[in-house]
């Protein structure tokens, strides 16, 4: 578990809401060496055509009362050509302010990186 000698593992790659599109380059070109994705409220469609480049597994976390981000993200997520999963969490909206919800994420993308990166 990573002495001097040990090589550093690929990095992540975290997005949320607009800003995040900007992410989706990262897990792009071929040969990437980001390990995984998360974009959490974000707006995947405003990366357009790049989606189908992306190689990284992408973990997509929507809050399930945000309607329009949730119908844009399932859209997405079938024009993804990597490992992908659509995250919802209940009664969530945009933000993630109700009680819990950035906890729930938080726990997601854990879950997402801690197991992709074991896979390197």
């Amino acid at each position: 578990a990573g002495g001097p000698e040990s090589p550093a593992p690929p990095p992540g790659n975290w997005g949320a809401r607009r800003g995040g599109a900007a992410r989706w380059g990262g897990g792009g070109p071929p040969g990437s060496p980001v390990a995984a994705v998360v974009s959490r409220g974000g707006r995947p469609d405003l990366a357009g055509d790049r989606l189908a480049g992306v190689r990284a597994p992408t973990l997509l976390v929507v809050g399930g009362r945000d309607a329009l981000v949730l119908d844009l993200n399932r859209r997405a997520g079938s024009l993804l050509r990597c490992e992908n999963r659509l995250a919802v969490v209940e009664g969530a909206t945009h933000l993630f302010e109700e009680p819990g919800a950035l906890e729930e994420v938080a726990e997601l993308a854990t879950s997402w990186f801690t197991g992709h990166f074991r896979d390197q």
